[in-house]
């Protein structure tokens, strides 16, 4: 019986059949342990060292929120313009990893450093 389209990929994840690697790119609000107001910061986290366990080239995009320090931080040279409604904002990025405790998995995490929107205290 040949397996087609989510069946397949169901499958594919399962270890039974071969699956083809995905880029990923998780936008978030949270994600521990950058930030965590609530369990959505350790979902995202869990989900993108399972889904990067899986073999998938898996990324994170945070706000940089005025709580996350930057001294660990890698700042990118150019500044990335984002689209909202009829403008375009132009903000810093910065770049760090999410290391997975248990075996070292480690996912490239972008922060957006647009102080008009993440210069607060807390997430919300």
């Amino acid at each position: 019986m040949e397996l087609r389209g989510h069946d397949a990929d169901i499958q594919g994840a399962r270890g039974t059949d071969s699956v083809k690697s995905l880029k990923i790119l998780m936008i978030a609000s949270e994600a521990v342990p950058f930030a965590k107001a609530g369990g959505l910061g350790d979902a995202v986290a869990s989900l993108s060292l399972g889904l990067r366990r899986l073999g998938h080239d898996v990324r994170l995009l945070l706000p940089r929120y005025r709580f996350i320090e930057t001294g660990s931080l890698e700042p990118l040279p150019k500044p990335l313009g984002v689209p909202l409604g009829n403008r375009e904002y132009w903000t810093g990025v910065y770049r760090g990893d999410l290391i997975g405790l248990r075996n070292g998995t480690t996912i490239p995490t972008y922060f957006l450093d647009y102080r008009d929107f993440y210069e607060r205290p807390d997430i919300y």
